[in-house]
């Protein structure tokens, strides 16, 4: 639950840099930037990216090694509450993949096995 605390805090900060990308993309070009602003907003989205995955990575493999060091018991201490956030979680993520692989199915076309279809799609994607 700590981890998962600190994950929305991560992205509430994410969000934070995307604004910041995005209010500089209006501003003319100037003599620093003689190509303007635009750009902006790519970059802070790497940023936005790489402190999410890192921080969030951190903490999580900080507190698990911990764990694991102190022989903690894993199963014993969670209460009955965070198991029911994981189930909510499970049935919530389920949906949405049934829905995704659904949609999938519905653009391939007959004959095209879906792994196949979807390493077309996903050349298409890269390709533009």
């Amino acid at each position: 639950m700590l981890s998962e605390a600190i994950h929305s805090l991560v992205d509430s900060g994410n969000q934070g840099l995307l604004l910041i990308g995005l209010r500089d993309v209006g501003k003319e070009s100037d003599d620093k930037h003689a190509y303007g602003y635009g750009k902006n907003v790519y970059f802070w989205s790497l940023i936005s990216a790489l402190g999410t995955f890192w921080l969030g990575a951190g903490v999580s493999m900080t507190h698990s090694v911990s764990t694991l060091y102190n022989g903690t018991g894993l199963v014993d201490d969670v209460p009955i509450e965070v198991w029911g956030v994981l189930g909510f979680s499970f049935l919530v993520d389920g949906f949405v993949f049934k829905r995704a692989v659904r949609t999938i199915m519905q653009s391939k076309p007959r004959g095209v096995s879906f792994l196949a279809h979807c390493k077309v799609s996903e050349r298409a994607l890269n390709k533009t």
